[in-house]
């Protein structure tokens, strides 16, 4: 796995393609955008909304409901996290409630689990998709912004992920077919746990 990152412009995140059950709808190929210098054709491309301080927002609808705001979080290792109270106003059906420690929040949080669900995300159709329900108002309040749920690790882990903070959207590519011929440089990952490690070294002076 790499991380590739353009000196001005998208950041390409190429890694390994992981298992999930999901819906990809046809693509008309002459709709299909290319990215130069390569002819790679996309999957699909979602619009973001890309905030000043590198928060990156996408619309996604459960089970058909309005837009509703998910923050893209590749430290989340749920393929999706649906706010408590957003859940509620879907009248989501929830089980397996526990309580779980870490994360950026409190030291103890109460997660539960969905029944399956159709999740559309921009031009991506996830049915019988589960995901946690856990509440994120903390995260709202620091953010600023109404927050209805997390898009986590899972996209990563299936897609060449190309995040273009000029246009402000996500290009998705098949990692079985893409090439990287820019002028980036290659950062080696390792996935551990649900997290992304990168080897560093800090020199004091």
């Amino acid at each position: 796995m790499k991380i590739v990152r353009r000196a001005v412009g998208p950041v390409i995140l190429v890694l390994a393609l992981g298992p999930g059950i999901f819906t990809q709808p046809a693509q008309d190929p002459s709709s299909a955008k290319s990215f130069a210098p390569s002819a790679f054709k996309d999957l699909a491309t979602i619009p973001a909304d890309v905030t000043s301080y590198g928060g990156i927002f996408l619309r996604a609808r459960i089970n058909g409901s309005q837009p509703m705001w998910f923050v893209l979080d590749s430290g989340a290792s749920s393929p999706f996290v649906i706010d408590s109270r957003s859940a509620r106003s879907l009248r989501l059906r929830t089980h397996n409630r526990e309580s779980r420690a870490g994360g950026a929040g409190p030291a103890v949080y109460e997660v539960a689990r969905t029944n399956p669900l159709n999740i559309s995300l921009g031009g991506l159709k996830y049915e019988g998709q589960t995901a946690d329900v856990i509440s994120l108002a903390s995260i709202e309040v620091q953010i600023g912004r109404r927050l209805d749920g997390i898009v986590g690790l899972d996209l990563f882990t299936r897609y060449v992920v190309e995040i273009d903070y000029v246009t402000n959207e996500i290009r998705l590519h098949d990692p079985l077919t893409y090439t990287y011929s820019g002028a980036g440089e290659s950062i080696a990952l390792t996935l551990r746990d649900g997290h992304f490690f990168v080897p560093a070294k800090i020199q004091m002076p």
